[in-house]
């Protein structure tokens, strides 16, 4: 029998009913399923994302549950989720209400469906409970639940015939039918209880909404139950998905309008204008002048000219069906708002020439203290500027933009106090001065401001016209004020420019990953008559003006070429010589190549044999090759779903050399010759994960290993040891490189010291862990048969690898002992008293905690002392364990158009042995001979091709084959530097003057930044760096002065791409070791322990926060002399 044939027989028929039931599905469709959050009465739910997968469902974790969500409330296109684990992730369950993200994806037409436990019973984990009140707060229910434990046999209703319910189950959680209103009932049980429901929130709808069936636990979901609810639909016959949104705001005037028509339209009508009753009301019959246009065929609409500033507009499209009855379905009633004439300049920074009250800043005159949402300003002195002057220097209060803006106006809100028309602190006769550059400045003329009325509802009284200077400074010169003291005083202004620069880039300024095919867009000026657009990946070249590369009348360039793996900077100038000033200079941006494109992600392939979309269709094997190759899994799924890179899906590739011909090999010929050249592309990249062996000891010592098991605890142990002999005292030392830690938090591979081989042997085991109890345990076992006991959760942890472990046997007194560096060790845990008989067994262990799941571990620098003798043994304790990969060269071959070839060998030759995913990037250099312009066959193989011999047998995973030319690689260095942004966390001024936040990035150790709060609470600094959007991936800290009980020992790194102020996402945490090390860290001093972690974010902000200092007892502040944030910035 074929192996194609084998496959068909073998495969699941329910995927069958599955692909039939999904058939034309109207539905855009997503399978929540994500390790990281909890689940409960669903189990794991792989099963049944895998069935979903199989029929076009695209798979998505918390954090991309909550994007994709986010979009379907703003298109409100028909889509479905279906809740493959049973605990509501906290990524659209932010709060216990009707404002977190799954609620408002319910309200926006979304649909849901969950299965066994009590809707959002467990939020994230099940260590946090919401209970039955979770459906209350969330989906509106107006009690909590029905009766429970009831374990009766449903009974479908004709709602749930309809639905496409077909396999009973036993109801443990029904519903009361009356506990909400707009409920579909399903299925009920013997007492009329719903067991199977849905909750409608659409006016009207009858098939969206929060879809609940199978309410038990056990046995999984019936799929084709789960299916068939989840693709019911009806007909969708009224417009939807508008563009603009409905509510947008700052539309552009010249906007085009666009919708998804309904299912079953053949023309439209377009109802358009300024008053809601008028667009709402409106008919063929009766068009109240908002008819303007009737029986179009497309689903795009160009509103009559430019439309007004700030204006509202409401628009509906009626939906008509065609002949005989030309039925209309009237469509809801959308608006938008047109954008501003003028907008606020934002991100202002006010400073003054004198000095002020406490709390009564410059800044005060531009952080909207004291506006209450209609712009009434209080009497609170605190939410004001009050200046004193001590000579005679004219007063004067300044603003700072971020950029030269072209401004319209200021409104000026003058001092404010219960007491003002007495005092007459506020401004009077004022001299406006204004500048580009903060040194060439200009009078724009004198004016007088308004006095405040000192009433709590004060409104901005004096409108100054700025006469569309171009200006980044803005300059108050104080020449009097409206009362007879020589004190000064403002509540608020608020500057408003005209929009004449470019805004808005598309990519996003920032941007990364992007194909080197992109387009570039953006919002124009208002006054341009063409727009010049530079680009390069120099830097200075665009800022310097010596990048033009095209001047256009639209809004769009494509460039001709762009590279992969490559940073561009952009800008866009805005010319028009018939204005006073005929170009207004755009601001730089940035946007980042992705460095491969994609070849094969294996992402498409199906469990459909007969259609011919299984893996082993394109990539042939030994079935078809007569190597000793399989493609695939005999079973269904045929890819492998779990030891993926990307995506849902990656290629498992057995192989057996044991037989003629002595190598395995699979191979995809393409449909026509593929140029891989374009684009400066310059490498071939692919991705693979192995396996590691049983037991292997390298030529250098390196041992790597693979293990099951349940644990070593308890009275039984489950792993595999790898040993030699010791009689009396001994140690053994390892440093444990490399952990799987995929198959558990409590993984554990370490060194170990037991009686013998059986599973209840008495022990000791200083073990790192895939990050439970710290990373990092030292356990035994007492009495053979006993349970175990262990000391972890170490005070100076957390610990990952790679780290050192050692145990050690002085007569019956052992210890366990870990270290960062081979040479600086910390005893862990209580010194052990343990008789045992020599010769004991020593050695290294390895345990996945996962029975059905393997980890692999890397060990080196394995050293005994002590009469230790014997070759290396290898148990298998417990459990039975896995054979593992037979280490083989892996290969590439490359065959071109004209059957030329060429062969590259991976230069790992262990790389078959190394589990998790391993980069393997081949330059085209190392293909020489072949035509990558014209790549007809590749193929992947195992062992020699060229001169095979026999060999051993195993599996290996290829993912994400691609071509492209990589980032070039270097160094992190700091992105910081003296004139960047800087502002102070809590940015509130408790600092010596001479301490300033903007101290900590001028380069100086010599200088620093003081928080005194920062002994009772989290300070730190913001920070801009001026070189733009970076990926920052570590931290140096430089110690101050004096006072080392004041320096940070812990530290909170947040980036943000919306400004300054945030909001700010966190991207690392941890400690300062070597600040908090028993001996002060010296002075004037750098962190010599390196502070790394993972980030792949390119961030425009920064915010650093020290959680701890060393001593907060006897320290008054935080202190630091420098932070630097590293980065490779290319």
């Amino acid at each position: 029998m074929s192996k194609r044939l084998s496959r068909f027989i073998v495969v699941m028929s329910l995927l069958g009913v599955a692909a039939g039931l999904a058939q034309g599905s109207p539905y855009i469709r997503v399978a929540y399923w994500d390790s990281s959050q909890g689940t409960a009465w669903a189990g794991d739910g792989g099963p049944v994302r895998d069935a979903l997968a199989a029929i076009g469902y695209q798979v998505v974790n918390a954090a991309e549950l909550k994007t994709w969500m986010d979009d379907r409330i703003a298109d409100r296109r028909l889509s479905v989720v279906v809740m493959c684990r049973d605990v509501v992730p906290d990524t659209v369950a932010e709060t216990q209400d009707a404002n977190c993200t799954i609620r408002r994806y319910l309200d926006a037409g979304g649909k849901v469906v969950w299965y066994s436990d009590w809707p959002f019973y467990y939020r994230g984990t099940t260590g946090t409970t919401w209970g039955s009140n979770g459906a209350v707060q969330v989906l509106g229910f107006n009690a909590s639940t029905g009766p429970n434990d009831q374990n009766q046999q449903v009974t479908f209703t004709e709602a749930g015939i309809q639905w496409g319910l077909v396999t009973p189950w036993s109801s443990l959680r029904p519903t009361s039918p009356t506990v909400t209103d707009n409920l579909t009932v399903l299925a009920t049980d013997n007492n009329g209880n719903a067991a199977g429901w849905v909750k409608h929130y659409l006016p009207g709808d009858t098939f969206r909404g929060f879809v609940r069936i199978e309410d038990h636990s056990g046995g999984p979901v019936d799929i084709q139950n789960l299916i068939a609810v989840a693709e019911y639909a009806e007909s969708i016959n009224t417009a939807s998905g508008p563009a603009p949104e409905s509510e947008a705001i700052d539309v552009r005037r010249d906007v085009v309008l666009s919708w998804t028509a309904g299912e079953s339209a053949v023309t439209h009508d377009v109802y358009f204008g300024t008053s809601f009753d008028d667009v709402n009301a409106a008919s063929r019959g009766n068009p109240r002048g908002v008819l303007l246009s009737q029986s179009q065929t497309g689903t795009t609409f160009d509103p009559p000219g430019l439309l007004d500033f700030g204006t509202t507009y409401y628009w509906r499209i009626d939906e008509v069906n065609g002949a005989p009855d030309f039925t209309v379905f009237k469509g809801d009633v959308w608006s938008f708002t047109a954008e501003p004439f003028v907008y606020p300049v934002a991100n202002v920074i006010a400073t003054s020439n004198v000095a002020f009250d406490p709390g009564a800043g410059p800044e005060n005159t531009i952080n909207g203290s004291g506006l209450d949402a209609a712009d009434q300003h209080s009497i609170t002195s605190t939410d004001m500027w009050l200046a004193r002057p001590t000579g005679d220097e004219t007063v004067w209060i300044q603003y700072e933009f971020d950029s030269v803006y072209k401004l319209h106006e200021m409104l000026v809100w003058n001092y404010n106090v219960q007491f003002e028309l007495l005092l007459g602190f506020g401004l009077k006769d004022v001299t406006i001065e204004y500048s580009e550059n903060g040194t060439d400045w200009s009078v724009l003329g004198d004016v007088q401001f308004n006095q405040g009325t000192a009433r709590a509802t004060y409104t901005a009284n004096t409108t100054v016209d700025l006469q569309g200077v171009a200006a980044r400074f803005v300059r108050l010169n104080v020449i009097s004020g409206w009362g007879m003291m020589p004190q000064y005083g403002l509540s608020e202004v608020r500057f408003l420019y005209i929009p004449v620069q470019a805004r808005e880039p598309q990519p996003a300024d920032g941007a990364i990953g992007l194909s080197p095919d992109v387009a570039l867009s953006w919002r124009t000026g208002r006054e341009a008559a063409v727009h010049e657009v530079y680009l390069s990946t120099s830097r200075s070249a665009v800022e310097n003006g010596t990048a033009l590369v095209g001047t256009v009348a639209t809004s769009s360039y494509t460039p001709a070429t762009v590279e992969f793996g490559s940073r561009y900077y952009w800008k866009i100038d805005e010319v028009n010589d018939t204005e006073a000033i005929s170009t207004w200079a755009g601001p730089l941006w940035t946007f980042v190549t992705q460095e491969y494109a994609t070849i094969e992600g294996f992402e498409t392939y199906t469990d459909n044999i007969e259609a011919g979309e299984a893996i082993f269709d394109t990539w042939l094997d030994g079935w078809v090759n007569s190597t000793g190759s399989t493609v695939g899994y005999l079973d269904t799924p045929f890819a492998e779903r779990t030891i993926v890179r990307s995506g849902r899906q990656s290629m498992p590739l057995q192989y057996d050399n044991g037989t003629s011909p002595f190598y395995s090999e699979t191979e995809r010929t393409f449909d026509s010759p593929q140029n891989w050249t374009g684009n400066g592309a310059n490498t071939l990249r692919l991705f693979v994960a192995g396996r590691a062996p049983a037991f292997l000891e390298t030529a250098g010592g390196t041992v790597l290993m693979n293990a099951i098991g349940n644990d070593i605890w308890d009275s039984a142990d489950q792993f595999r040891y790898a040993y030699k002999n010791l009689s009396g005292n001994g140690s053994i030392t390892a440093r444990v490189d490399m952990l799987d830690i995929s198959p558990d938090i409590w993984v554990k591979a370490g060194v170990m010291i037991r009686q013998n081989a059986e599973a209840g042997a008495i022990n000791v085991f200083m073990a790192m862990t895939g990050t439970g109890g710290g990373g990092s345990t030292f356990q035994q076992r007492m009495t053979a048969g006993g349970v175990s006991v262990s000391q972890h959760t170490y005070a100076d942890g957390p610990f990952t690898a790679p780290y050192w472990v050692r145990v050690t046997r002085e007569g019956n007194t052992l210890r366990g002992y870990t270290s960062p560096d081979g040479q600086n060790w910390t005893q862990r845990g209580d010194t052990i008293t343990l008789a045992m008989t020599d010769p004991v067994l020593i050695g290294l262990a390895l345990t996945s905690h996962n029975v059905n799941q393997a980890t692999s571990a890397q060990f080196s620098n394995v050293a005994f002392t002590g009469n230790v003798t014997g070759a290396w043994q290898v148990a298998e304790v417990g459990a039975a364990q896995p054979e593992g990969n037979a280490v083989v060269p892996l290969y590439v071959v490359l065959e071109d158009a004209t059957g030329q070839t060429a062969t590259v060998v991976h230069p790992d030759e262990m790389i078959v042995a190394r589990s998790g995913w391993s980069e393997w990037a081949i330059p085209y250099s190392d293909l020489a001979g072949v035509n990558v312009s014209r790549v007809r066959t590749m193929y992947i193989g195992l062992g020699s091709r060229n001169a095979p011999t026999a060999g051993g047998s195993g599996l290996i995973y290829i993912d994400d084959i691609g071509y492209g030319k990589p980032f070039p690689r270097t160094e992190a260095t700091d992105v910081t530097a003296p004139g960047d942004v800087v502002q102070g966390v809590p940015d509130d001024g408790d600092w010596p003057a001479a301490e300033t936040p903007n101290l900590a990035i001028d380069n100086d150790p010599a200088t620093k930044f003081l928080h005194f709060k920062g002994e009772t609470e989290p300070t730190g600094i913001r920070v801009t760096p001026s070189v733009g959007a970076t990926v920052v991936t570590g931290l140096t800290l430089t110690t101050a002065n004096d006072a080392p009980e004041r320096d940070p020992v812990a530290f909170e790194l947040y980036g943000s791409n919306d400004g300054i102020d945030g909001p700010y996402t966190l991207i690392a945490t941890g400690d300062v070791p070597d600040f908090a090390g028993a001996a002060a860290w010296p002075r004037f001093t750098g962190n010599a322990t390196p502070i790394e972690f993972d980030n792949d974010v390119a961030y425009e902000h920064y915010q650093l926060l020290f959680t701890a200092v060393r001593d907060p007892g006897s320290a008054n502040s935080m202190q630091i002399a420098e932070i630097e944030l590293l980065a490779v910035t290319n």
